[in-house]
């Protein structure tokens, strides 16, 4: 089991908690954009920590342990979802009911998840973030760097074993 970190925009993340209020964290997508990256690394058994980054802040989103990986159009079909424009358009037009179940962007594959926890923003304190280490590789993590953004930016990170223990309890402590 890995522990991993995915970077949600500040306007995609404000709008699933208003539409989607006490939504367990099931899903998350991944793609070819910055703005929801590639699931690649990612295996049945990790954990994803959707995070997002306002005025300096950390938050953690949620969290979920991944039951399974699949084609992302497959799964839309699966739930009833189809459209022929952009993913972008369509979320755009259905803001107001949008939900975390739908990708806000192109999507290649999705996560499926058991243990979500509830959607919402849990404030990592100040004093914590120089214990958050985080990279792309098992053993390289680094501490993040002082611009936030830039050390979740653009892909899936790996988060260290230590990150990973007081990324559940700052959850913990929210429920």
């Amino acid at each position: 089991m890995e522990f991993y970190t995915t970077l949600w925009a500040n306007d995609w993340a404000k709008q699933i908690q208003k539409n989607d209020k006490n939504s367990i964290l099931s899903v998350i997508y991944g793609g070819p954009h910055s703005s929801q990256p590639s699931l690649g690394k990612i295996k049945v058994g990790d954990v994803i920590f959707p995070v997002r980054i306002e005025s300096g802040k950390l938050y953690i989103m949620g969290r979920m342990t991944v039951e399974r990986i699949m084609n992302a159009d497959e799964y839309l079909q699966s739930i009833g979802i189809h459209t022929d424009c952009l993913w972008d358009s369509y979320t755009y037009q259905y803001q107001d009911t949008i939900t975390h179940k739908i990708p806000r962007t192109c999507a290649d594959n999705v996560a499926i998840g058991i243990n979500g926890t509830i959607i919402k923003d849990r404030l990592v304190p100040i004093d914590k973030l120089a214990l958050i280490k985080l990279g792309i590789k098992k053993g390289e993590e680094q501490p993040l760097k002082p611009k936030l953004s830039l050390s979740f930016q653009g892909h899936i990170r790996r988060l260290s074993e230590n990150s990973a223990m007081l990324f559940n309890q700052i959850i913990e402590q929210n429920i």
